[in-house]
């Protein structure tokens, strides 16, 4: 049973940070989609509607 709990607890830690890294990634690309490449027919207003 100990051992169950470890992996419990390990998957819970990885599950968080595999949460805030996504979280992290999105608000960047949110924040800095400007300074990405794109095409010109892909403008922030239009992400954003």
């Amino acid at each position: 049973m100990d051992l169950e709990l470890k992996h419990q607890r390990l998957l819970k830690i990885l599950l968080i940070a595999s949460i805030i890294s996504t979280a992290i990634h999105f608000t960047d690309n949110y924040l800095f989609i400007e300074q990405y490449p794109q095409p010109d027919w892909i403008t922030a207003p239009l992400i954003y509607q």
